[in-house]
């Protein structure tokens, strides 16, 4: 599922979502996903956990076509390929 995160400035939204991917460890309590303890893992491996996120400065790679740069976004979805871009 895509969930938003709502607020004004300074409540601390980006701070949620650093929590929630491993930028910043929590300084009380801890974070949960899916039933695991996902605080104190590494970005990377919460990322291959099913939680992501996305930026707002989104650019492309002038340098590659549309269709790879798609394929940087699948990187850590090892379960897609370029069949699946190609087709959706």
């Amino acid at each position: 599922t895509v969930h938003g995160l709502i607020g004004p400035n300074g409540s601390g939204k980006s701070t949620m979502m650093n929590v929630l991917t491993g930028i910043y460890k929590p300084t009380d309590g801890v974070v949960e996903f899916a039933g695991k303890l996902i605080s104190g893992m590494t970005p990377s491996a919460i990322a291959l956990g099913g939680v992501a996120r996305t930026f707002q400065n989104v650019q492309l790679f002038g340098e590659m076509t549309a269709i790879e740069n798609v394929l940087v976004g699948l990187h850590s979805t090892f379960r897609s390929h370029v069949g699946d871009v190609m087709l959706h």
